[in-house]
């Protein structure tokens, strides 16, 4: 069963590293004029809440961490992106076989945080 904490997190790590490889080229997808304004339901579009993405640097050394075919399946979901079809597809695997390599990465990166955490 795919772990949402750890799908979130993987999520933030992708957008992360995807602006981090363009060095934040392109333009905001917020004005900094409107930065604090709110839409709808009280959230602010231009920060995350809180303790969302702020462990992005550990979740990066937890992915850096994994073999490099689950490091591989990280980039194509995370990262790349599309529908589950064309994800197994570029990654040559059945789309039930990406679902189950997805719950044995998010176990991994689970146990690499918590060493991280633990400072191993």
């Amino acid at each position: 069963m795919i772990d949402r904490y750890i799908d979130r997190q993987l999520h933030h790590w992708g957008l992360w590293a995807n602006r981090r490889a363009t060095d934040g080229l392109g333009y905001p997808s917020v004005s900094p004029m409107f930065q604090q304004v709110q839409h709808g339901r009280g959230t602010y579009r231009s920060q995350e809440p809180a303790g969302v993405c702020e462990y992005v640097h550990d979740t990066d050394a937890a992915v850096n961490r994994l073999p490099s075919e689950d490091q591989q399946l990280c980039v194509e979901f995370y990262r790349r992106g599309g529908s589950v079809v064309a994800i197994a597809a570029r990654l040559g695997i059945a789309r039930q076989r990406l679902y189950e390599r997805l719950d044995a990465v998010h176990r991994a990166v689970m146990g690499h945080l918590n060493d991280i955490a633990a400072g191993y």
